[in-house]
């Protein structure tokens, strides 16, 4: 699983690669002709009939962006939001309630995507949009989509490093040091639409999500009234980087079970079933359950809606499951709580603070310099995050000095780095 991992790793570092070179002419190309339409342009409706939102990775960015599309939808109720996305993101799009239409790329093969990004860009050709919001960070295709549709007005993220910004006639900076439900949200600001923490709805399941849950955990034993926690393994394959190290996961089952208390379901993809196994092979206190593959996004809104507790890398379930209002703690490593943590009150984040870190940003191909020597998520401690557990489970309140370490272990590694840190990879 390790290998698929960093197959879909080193597709989005293609993709990236091709969006700097070929998709960076295109823009370079185009940029006279943008200026010349700009210069016959008329101007954009004070009421837009049609607006489009541009997002083609990330499920959590999807979600993450609801607050902004919600106030989209009450700043301009007689306009039409479309997104353009994967159709990996589509299922959870549609659950939002916010989209009149979505138009889903099929990204399963090369062929698949060329064929249905080419229709899809006949469609937003036709469509004649009013706004266009690019929500992709620094990509030249997304910017030169958003050209294509001629739309009046272009918004997307600043970055001094193509002819991007060119095409592009409304552009916002970028800030990693704030959340990322903050820095969508600066893309609406930009054109006088603000969203509010009114905004940012709940999730939940459908009352057939958990008719299909509640059938499934009563084939594996389970029976309504039990506690679950619930334990995620992967990290969504583009960067194993973010793997808590082999056994850590194993070790938090045994005490939990060890405990008598609660359940513990393991999740995952289909193609992460395997991963899982590996991972449930170090408990030594029987009792765990895996669901993975048995799930699709409806069942795991259900599951994770029921948890008393998620425990995830940073990846998407840890999005859904602060979306819906479960307790989640997340462990970062390449990237930031500060940036993608969990909003909840009675969640937690843990990240080790060394100097490298967080080495993934919207700039670079998401590659983890270290190479798999992720000393910032071997230096997260299994009694600390077995702690967090406790307190949550238990109900306790979390003291603020204890958040603050674990987002930072006050300092003690700031200035250390993966090459000066003892690596034990377990």
């Amino acid at each position: 699983m390790r290998n698929q991992g960093r197959a879909a790793s080193r597709q989005f570092s293609l993709f990236r690669l091709l969006d700097r070179s070929a998709a960076g002419l295109a823009c370079a190309a185009l940029n006279p002709i943008v200026a010349l339409m700009h210069a016959l342009s008329k101007g954009g409706r004070a009421k837009p009939r049609r607006i489009l939102i541009i997002k083609f990775f990330g499920l959590g960015s999807i979600l993450r962006g609801w607050p902004l599309f919600t106030a989209l939808r009450r700043s301009h109720p007689q306009a039409e939001l479309h997104v353009l996305t994967f159709a990996s993101n589509a299922g959870l799009a549609r659950r939002l309630d916010v989209f009149h239409r979505i138009l889903d790329v099929d990204s399963s093969s090369g062929s698949a995507l060329v064929a249905s990004m080419f229709r899809r860009i006949g469609q937003i050709c036709a469509e004649r949009y009013d706004i266009v919001i690019d929500m992709e960070f620094f990509s030249n295709f997304a910017a030169l989509l958003a050209a294509l549709t001629r739309a009046p007005l272009r918004v997307g993220y600043f970055l001094r490093m193509s002819f991007r910004e060119s095409i592009l006639n409304r552009i916002v900076p970028y800030n990693p040091a704030r959340h990322i439900t903050d820095v969508y949200a600066a893309l609406g600001r930009s054109i006088g639409v603000t969203a509010s923490k009114e905004d940012g709805r709940s999730l939940r399941a459908l009352p057939g999500d958990r008719e299909r849950l509640d059938a499934l955990l009563s084939r594996r034993g389970i029976s309504p009234g039990e506690r679950l926690v619930v334990l995620n393994t992967a990290s969504s394959g583009l960067c194993d980087e973010r793997r808590w190290p082999p056994g850590r996961f194993a070790w938090l089952s045994d005490r939990l079970i060890s405990r008598g208390r609660e359940r513990v379901l393991f999740i995952g993809a289909s193609g992460e079933r395997s991963m899982v196994e590996e991972e449930r092979g170090f408990c030594r206190v029987g009792g765990s359950l895996s669901v993975a593959g048995e799930t699709d996004l409806g069942m795991l809104i259900a599951l994770l809606e029921r948890a008393a507790l998620v425990v995830t890398n940073d990846s998407g379930p840890g999005h859904l499951a602060d979306a819906i209002g479960t307790p989640v703690i997340v462990l970062f490593g390449p990237e930031s709580p500060a940036h993608y943590g969990p909003l909840g009150p009675r969640s937690a984040a843990f990240h080790a603070g060394l100097y490298c870190s967080p080495c993934l940003n919207a700039a670079n191909t998401k590659i983890a310099p270290c190479a798999g020597r992720n000393a910032c998520m071997s230096l997260v401690p299994k009694e600390d995050v077995f702690e967090a557990m406790e307190t949550i489970l238990e109900g306790r309140e979390i003291p603020k000095s204890r958040l603050d370490t674990w987002r930072g272990y006050e300092g003690r590694w700031s200035h250390d780095d993966w090459k000066s840190v003892e690596w034990t990879g377990a």
